[in-house]
């Protein structure tokens, strides 16, 4: 959010009373579509945050946003091998990322040097566009 503050000048010399200040406040609106952020490459091994952000449709991310998309991953060589590791388990192929204040991350790791090619599995209904 961005407050922008608001105040008259009397630029005609009038001598009236422009003391007035307003303060207004602009925020993310809803969202509307869910994206993946774009990453650089990582090193075959390491732990990598795939983060997904809920979006407003100016492109804000939308802090008031929280719910569920599942993250899909195809490896060029390993298919759906690909590993995503949580605090409880490891899923193959893709996990949930949990979207809270507009963003959420998966962590993925893959262990051949290969190209991963990331999707958005619609987990909203239908309500947001991923």
């Amino acid at each position: 959010a961005e407050t922008v503050t608001i105040h008259l000048v009397d630029s005609q010399g009038t001598s009236l009373n422009v003391s007035s200040v307003q303060h207004v406040t602009f925020a993310p609106g809803v969202a509307v579509r869910l994206v993946l952020v774009r990453l650089n490459a990582t090193i075959v091994g390491e732990p990598t945050n795939i983060t997904v952000n809920a979006l407003d449709q100016y492109g804000n991310i939308a802090v008031t946003e929280i719910c569920n998309v599942t993250v899909v991953a195809k490896g060029s060589l390993t298919e759906t091998a690909i590993p995503f590791t949580t605090s409880m388990q490891t899923i193959f192929g893709s996990s949930t990322a949990d979207v809270v204040h507009g963003v959420g991350y998966v962590v993925m790791t893959t262990f051949t040097s290969e190209t991963v090619t990331f999707s958005l599995r619609d987990s909203t209904n239908g309500a947001l566009d991923v």
